[in-house]
């Protein structure tokens, strides 16, 4: 859930979900290792990402990410 939500506020920055770790200060694949929900971020790596997206950590972390 956290990863589809991160990505769909990626595509809509038009940035691709490797850039964005970049840009968040993350290594290659943190965000990938979410997506089969078996590694969880830190409230630390979620409130970067949601600055460098402009969107909340609750976006984040909410079902449907609305």
């Amino acid at each position: 859930m956290i990863y589809d939500n991160v990505a769909k506020y990626a595509e809509a920055k038009g940035v691709s979900v490797r850039k964005l770790e970049r840009m968040s200060g993350l290594g290659n694949g943190a965000i990938g290792k979410w997506k089969d929900g078996k590694h969880k971020p830190t409230l630390y790596t979620l409130t970067a990402v949601a600055k460098v997206l402009g969107v909340s950590v609750d976006d984040l972390i909410k079902e449907g990410g609305e």
